[in-house]
C-alpha cells in the first residue's frame, strides 16, 4: 500500500484518504485476527492505520516466498511484527526459512576447525541414505553409519577417485557428532599446511592449531596425500598430531584420492625427490591404526 502521510487539519480530501485506509486496514483478516488476540479496539486501528498499513506491506512481501535465496525483506529472513503489549510496538523476528537455517546451522559452534565448504555444513547421513542414490555409494553409507553405531573408535579412510564424494560423506558424519553436541575438527590437509608454511613467523598461531588437532575429540584430514611433502611438514607436523591421536585413542577419520598404499609412497620422498622409507613407514602405522580402508566408487558427482 502507498504509504500517505496525514497533516494535523481538516482537509477533506486527506481525511477521506485516511478513511479509506482505515476501512482497508479493517477489512484485512490478519488486522482482525491481531484484534482478537490483543483485544485491541477498533478505534485505534483507526488512529494507528498507517502503522498497520506498513505492517501489512511488510507481510505480503513474505506471501509466496520459496526460501531465503528469494526474501524481499531489507534483512534477509527477518520480518517486522506488531504486537500490542499494550502499547503498539514494532518487532522483528526470524521468519520460518530464517529459524530453520538457523538450526540447521546451530551444531557449527562445535566445530573448533572447519574447512568444509559452506553448502557441506547442512550434509545430512540421513539424507545420504536415500535409496535415489547410487548403490556403490550406498554401500558406504550404510558402512559409515554402522561405523557411528558401534563403541569402535577408529575412524575410516575413505578413499576414491576425485569427485566421487568422500568429502560430503565424511562431512555428513561430522555433522551428525557436531549435532550431538560433540567438539570436532573438519580439516583440509593442503590447505593446513600451506598455512603452517606461511605462520613460520607466528609460533603462538601454530601451537595453538596443533594443540586444538591433536586434543579435539574427531577429527577428520580431508584430501590427505594431495599435500605437498616436506620433511618438515611430515616429520615434524604431521607425524606428531597424528601418534597422539593414535597413543590417545581419539577418532580420526581420512579422505584421500590415494590408497594406503599410494599414499606411503607420497610420503616416501622429501622435496629434493629423497628416499625415506622408514619415515613414510612410521605415519602410515599411525594411520593405518587410526582408521580402516572404506573404498567409494561411483560417478564422478562433480560432473553430474
Amino acid at each position: 500500500m502507498e504509504k500517505i502521510e496525514f497533516a494535523r487539519n481538516n482537509d477533506p480530501k486527506l481525511l477521506a484518504l485516511h478513511r479509506e485506509l482505515e476501512e482497508r486496514v479493517l477489512q484485512d483478516k490478519r488486522v482482525q485476527v491481531f484484534m482478537k488476540t490483543y483485544d485491541y479496539p477498533e478505534k485505534n486501528v483507526r488512529i494507528f492505520a498507517q502503522r498497520f498499513s506498513d505492517w501489512l506491506d511488510g507481510l505480503n512481501l513474505c506471501v509466496g516466498c520459496p526460501g531465503l535465496h528469494a526474501c524481499k525483506q531489507k534483512t534477509t529472513g527477518s520480518v517486522m511484527e506488531l504486537v500490542a503489549q499494550p502499547l503498539l510496538m514494532n518487532i522483528v523476528t526470524p521468519c520460518a526459512y530464517k529459524r530453520a537455517d538457523d538450526e540447521g546451522k546451530r551444531h557449527q559452534s562445535n566445530y573448533l576447525i572447519n574447512d568444509a565448504a559452506p553448502e557441506m555444513i547442512l550434509t545430512d547421513l540421513v539424507k545420504l541414505a536415500s535409496p535415489n542414490e547410487d548403490p556403490v555409494y550406498l554401500k558406504a553409507v550404510k558402512a559409515v553409519l554402522d561405523k557411528m553405531k558401534s563403541d569402535d573408535k577408529t575412524g575410516y579412510f575413505l578413499y576414491g577417485n576425485p569427485g566421487v564424494g568422500k568429502t560430503y560423506l565424511a562431512a555428513a558424519m561430522t555433522n551428525h557428532f557436531a549435532k550431538e553436541g560433540k567438539k570436532v575438527a573438519f580439516l583440509h590437509v593442503p590447505t593446513f599446511t600451506q598455512k603452517i608454511k606461511n605462520s613460520l613467523d607466528d609460533p603462538d598461531y601454530i601451537d595453538t592449531i596443533l594443540a586444538t588437532l591433536r586434543n579435539v575429540p574427531l577429527l577428520v584430514m580431508d584430501d590427505i596425500g594431495a599435500e605437498s611433502v616436506t620433511s618438515w611438514i611430515r616429520d615434524e607436523i604431521l607425524f606428531p598430531i597424528l601418534n597422539f591421536r593414535m597413543e590417545s585413542k581419539k577418532t580420526t577419520w581420512f579422505t584421500s584420492n590415494e590408497s594406503m598404499e599410494s599414499l606411503k609412497n607420497h610420503y616416501m620422498y622429501n622435496q629434493r625427490a629423497e628416499k625415506e622409507e622408514m619415515k613414510a613407514v612410521r605415519i602410515m602405522e599411525r594411520i593405518e591404526t587410526l582408521a580402516k580402508p572404506l573404498f567409494l566408487g561411483g560417478k564422478n558427482r562433480r560432473r553430474m
